[in-house]
């Protein structure tokens, strides 16, 4: 990489402090829901605030150091278009369920209709991320996005395994499933944050 390559990389934005906090909010929510600290659900809603406000600023932080870099490829076009249709059907299926089971006439097949949507929009971010690893053709910014893949996996596998036996030891409840996607994505943050700091 050229001085000047280096200096551009470096004047651009860094998505580090919006990583940093979706994984303080996510945290934040983990402990005080499963402690039972915070039950009623329109207060424990409050917590999405956060955690897409950092979402919605590491896209954006995203997004503008790929143009300033010039890595905006065909491959990370397709990946962003996929990536927001799929977030948006899992988080509108959320939206749904959210209110269906506040509704009175709300039945356990519309109930499952809305978590197999959430699940098919989880599935088409995991498969979007995939698919991105295999459509680049830079052999750099495609060993980067595995790294990144790794970190999450390890960092998901690490967090559950630990809490798990954290609250089998001290009587604890397991916690909601739904958790280990934001714990996901929370490692995909930290994977992009070590791709920042080791170029």
């Amino acid at each position: 990489m050229s001085s000047n390559s280096r200096q551009v990389a470096a004047s651009t934005p860094r998505t580090g402090p919006w990583i940093i906090g979706y994984v303080i909010s996510l945290g934040v929510a983990m402990a005080a829901t499963a402690t039972g600290l915070i039950t009623e659900p329109r207060y424990a809603a409050l917590f999405w605030v956060p955690i897409l406000g950092c979402t919605a600023m590491i896209i954006f932080t995203s997004w503008k150091r790929h143009r300033m870099l010039g890595t905006l490829s065909g491959a990370v076009r397709k990946f962003w278009r996929r990536i927001v249709l799929s977030a948006s059907f899992m988080f509108a299926s959320y939206c749904v369920l959210a209110y269906g089971q506040m509704a009175a006439d709300w039945g356990p097949a519309a109930q499952r209709a809305a978590y197999i949507g959430a699940l098919l929009g989880f599935a088409g971010m995991a498969w979007s991320i995939h698919q991105y690893a295999l459509d680049e053709t830079d052999e750099y910014l495609r060993s980067q996005s595995i790294r990144q893949l790794l970190v999450a996996s390890f960092v998901t596998l690490m967090v559950v395994i630990g809490w798990q036996m954290v609250a089998s030891a001290s009587g604890l409840t397991g916690g909601s499933l739904g958790m280990v996607i934001l714990v996901w994505f929370g490692g995909l943050g930290i994977g992009r944050l070590v791709n920042e700091l080791r170029p």
